[in-house]
């Protein structure tokens, strides 16, 4: 409800281009449910990121096959697709500005973590593929348990992206 209450306070403040949330705990604590994701696409938000607990509620793999908006981890080994549906980068349009794109991504670091593909190598080709496509504002999500690791992810991105935003350790790492 407070996350509901801010999006709509700050939303008519700001008129924001766009919103984005990272939601992987907002089922108390565990995961997300299609009843809050959808509460939260409702209220005008873009793009949900998630992270390690994403899986948490049995419904999960059906709420990630139904929306592009709410992304996975990109860096989930290739053998594991089929366990884990759903994308991990989602290129949305502007609500004020129809011709301004802003691609998400999310990737989850490895220190302390499950066993990912590596955080670094997903993106820079991911990062690529986006820049191919004339996409010039791009936001990460870097999902991680380790401060320094997302630290230097962010020196690794410096240059190629927008912004990197630390998630999941619950200590502000933007």
């Amino acid at each position: 409800e407070a996350v509901k209450r801010a999006i709509s306070k700050l939303s008519a403040e700001h008129s924001p281009d766009f919103i984005v949330v990272n939601a992987e705990n907002i089922a108390h604590g565990k995961g997300i449910t299609k009843a809050l994701a959808d509460e939260l696409f409702e209220e005008g938000v873009d793009v949900i990121t998630t992270g390690n607990h994403a899986w948490d509620q049995q419904e999960s793999p059906e709420l990630f096959k139904r929306t592009d908006r709410l992304l996975r981890p990109a860096n989930y080994p290739e053998s594991d697709l089929d366990l884990v549906p759903g994308k991990g980068v989602v290129v949305v349009y502007s609500k004020n500005r129809p011709s301004v794109r802003l691609a998400v991504l999310l990737v989850m670091g490895r220190v302390f973590m499950d066993p990912l593909d590596c955080p670094f190598h997903c993106a820079r080709r991911e990062v690529k593929k986006l820049r191919d496509q004339g996409i010039k504002n791009i936001l990460v999500d870097f999902h991680g348990e380790a401060s320094s690791e997302k630290q230097a992810f962010t020196y690794y991105m410096e240059g190629q992206v927008s912004a990197v935003l630390g998630t999941h350790s619950h200590v502000q790492t933007a």
